[in-house]
C-alpha cells in the first residue's frame, strides 16, 4: 500500500474524532444552557410554588448561587 492510498482513512478518522468532539462539546453546552434556564426560573418563582415543590429558601439560595458549569 502506498502513502497516498493510506492518506485518506487516516484523514477520514481524525475528521470522524472532531466531528464526536464537536458532538460531544455540543451536549454540554447545551446542558449548561439547561441549567441556567432552570436556575433563573427557580430564582424567579413564588415562594408558594417553590414551597409547592418542596423547596426552602435555603434551598433556592444554594442552587441558584451555583454556576452553570456545576450540576
Amino acid at each position: 500500500m502506498s502513502y497516498s492510498e493510506a492518506r485518506p482513512s487516516a484523514t477520514r478518522g481524525i475528521v470522524f474524532k472532531g466531528l464526536a468532539a464537536a458532538a460531544s462539546l455540543q451536549a454540554i453546552v447545551l446542558q449548561w444552557r439547561q441549567r441556567h434556564r432552570s436556575r433563573t426560573e427557580l430564582a424567579r418563582m413564588s415562594d408558594r410554588d417553590r414551597r409547592d415543590l418542596g423547596y426552602s429558601s435555603c434551598d433556592v439560595d444554594t442552587e441558584t448561587a451555583k454556576p452553570f458549569w456545576l450540576p
